[in-house]
């Protein structure tokens, strides 16, 4: 099983990178005019690494897109191909987390190739949203690390979990959001004596680093003007509930009521299962942690919701945004299920969720292939306009919406100065 599952994801990034990825923007979008910004004005690369990005400090997002731009004369398919690349990584960890919790493998796990590596996922469209996934990425590698600890005996694993948990503080506020919340939960833990073992001082003391990296990002938090102000309750929970089924973006636009049952379903059962079974003795790490895993992510759509309802209500494509952060909760609470679930449960369980999966990768497959083949010639002929002899203003005055969601004359302006710095420093694509 574990091997048809790597399978599947070797599958995904080749037909990926053989259907869709020449066919990307190889220009930058919105946020990524960022980086060409970057090299066209004077500033020191350590302050432009930990300057806040909107509400976000993304260092480790910077580092390596701009290290993958320099490389690559800032070709910014390589940004998208990486980030599927990842994903592929994140589904590996989490069947392998899966895996190690549960003794042995089991059909359902093959879904979630599926789910992570989901072409309607704002992560394949757009290499800035990196900084989703790379909160995930950290999230399933603190499981695996968990699901090798042998219930906290485990030290070492138990510093790795730690490790992942202080990268989550520089993926983001919403890396930040889940990073605390986890930390604090594997130090309440193992305090109130849950755990039958006795954790080590280091281990302590990287937990509690974790924490402290985590909610420290809070204090140095300069809120931007999308993170002030209140929506109306109807609306919050609107946008909440959006939120959540965004798991599958794209399907979710004419499906939402599957997904919705499913994973109203996955979360009583496992919710059930994982409480009874945490009543008990014995080795109950692991379980606790996929529940803190799955709340944790509650939590952070609860205060994306609260924060971005009040710009407007949810609107089909805020899923393909905001859809690779919900992803852990299937996966977790599907873990807990089919450990404690019984066989029964366990295979009902594992074969909806599998045929969930398929489906709305297959679904979202599709319409990107019909994307690619609207949006394919255009993004050419906005490269072409780039890499000609045309004022930079006209460029920009003509293909807006291929280069920034938001049009003000203040973004063209901005654009139109990171078209002068691509043809300075880009490679050959961008030159007249």
């Amino acid at each position: 099983m574990p091997v048809i599952g790597v399978g599947i994801v070797i599958l995904i990034v080749m037909f990926f990178m053989l259907a869709v990825s020449s066919s990307n923007r190889i220009f930058p979008n919105t946020d990524e005019w960022n980086y060409i910004q970057a090299f066209g004005t004077p500033t020191t690369l350590l302050s432009y690494l930990f300057e806040q990005h909107n509400d976000h400090r993304i260092p480790l997002q910077k580092l390596l897109q701009l290290s993958a731009l320099y490389v690559g004369g800032f070709d910014f398919r390589m940004l998208v191909s990486i980030n599927m690349l990842l994903a592929g990584v994140t589904s590996i960890v989490l069947m392998f987390a899966a895996k190690n919790y549960r003794g042995h493998s089991s059909l359902g796990d093959l879904a979630i190739p599926f789910l992570c590596m989901n072409f309607g996922s704002g992560m394949s469209l757009v290499g800035f949203e990196l900084q989703f996934l790379s909160s995930v990425l950290f999230v399933s590698l603190f499981l695996l690390a968990i699901s090798l600890s042998d219930g906290g005996g485990n030290s070492k694993q138990i510093n790795v979990a730690a490790f992942w948990l202080m990268l989550m503080s520089w993926t983001g506020l919403k890396g930040v959001v889940v990073g605390a919340i986890l930390s604090f939960a594997m130090l309440a833990f193992f305090v109130l004596g849950r755990s039958g073992k006795r954790l080590e001082a280091s281990c302590k003391v990287a937990l509690l680093i974790a924490l402290v990296m985590n909610v420290v990002q809070f204090a140095f938090w300069n809120p931007s003007s999308a993170s002030q102000g209140m929506a109306p309750i109807l609306q919050i929970i609107g946008y909440f509930h959006g939120l959540l089924i965004s798991t599958y973006p794209v399907f979710s636009w004419t499906h939402s009521r599957y997904i919705s049952i499913f994973l109203l379903m996955l979360f009583l059962i496992g919710v059930a299962l994982g409480i009874k079974q945490l009543l008990k003795k014995g080795d109950t790490l692991t379980t606790f942690i996929l529940l803190a895993a799955v709340a944790s992510t509650f939590l952070l759509m609860a205060s994306i919701a609260f924060g971005r309802a009040q710009i407007s209500a949810w609107a089909i494509g805020i899923d393909m945004h905001y859809g690779i952060l919900t992803v852990i909760i299937p996966t977790a609470l599907w873990m807990v299920v089919s450990k404690l679930g019984g066989k029964i449960v366990s295979a009902v369980a594992g074969i909806a969720f599998l045929v969930l999966s398929v489906t709305a990768f297959m679904f979202s497959a599709q319409w990107r292939m019909e994307y690619v083949a609207h949006s394919g010639p255009q993004f050419r002929q906005v490269q072409q306009a780039i890499a000609s002899n045309q004022d930079a203003s006209a460029v920009t005055a003509a293909h807006m919406t291929a280069l920034h969601y938001t049009d003000s004359p203040e973004t063209r302006g901005f654009v139109a100065e990171g078209i002068l710095t691509l043809r300075r420093i880009g490679g050959w694509e961008y030159r007249p």
